[in-house]
């Protein structure tokens, strides 16, 4: 079970990696690293939205979503 900091974590991880994304990579595309962060960004919302009590799992994955496509 994810904590808090763990998917504030996440969701700053990806929206860290939209933004790289968006800038055309400009500390150079490392195929391995994005693969790896993206995994553990989902891996730890996948998480949240796991253990969440049924009648709350979906809106927490629609907010979820929601904060990755937050700028920086």
């Amino acid at each position: 079970m994810p904590t808090e900091a763990q998917v504030e974590a996440a969701v700053q991880t990806g929206r860290r990696l939209q933004w790289e994304a968006d800038q055309g990579w400009p500390s150079g595309y490392d195929p391995e690293r994005v693969s790896r962060e993206a995994g553990q960004v989902v891996d730890v919302l996948a998480a949240a939205v796991d253990v969440a009590p049924p009648l709350y799992a979906e809106s927490l994955a629609r907010m979820l979503v929601r904060a990755l496509h937050e700028p920086l």
